[in-house]
């Protein structure tokens, strides 16, 4: 019962590890992003792995607010 308990601290404390350093790698990829269309495909394509997700959208509403520009689809 110890050893499973122990085990089971031990992965949880990896997962923990893994997610921040996604967190890290994610936080300054989109401190280098230039433009509105790179942290789309920044966010689709870091982010929606972390999530396990396997598509994705990112829009921009227009300025009058009746449509919405793609910036980036994944999946």
């Amino acid at each position: 019962a110890l050893l499973e308990r122990e085990q089971q601290a031990r992965a949880a404390a990896e997962a923990a590890t893994a997610r921040t350093e996604r967190l890290q790698r994610l936080t300054a990829a989109l401190g280098a992003a230039l433009s509105p269309a790179e942290v789309a495909q920044i966010i689709l394509h870091q982010g929606l792995p972390a999530v396990g997700a396997s598509a994705g959208a990112i829009a921009l509403r227009s300025n009058d607010g009746a449509s919405l520009e793609m910036l980036q689809v994944l999946g």
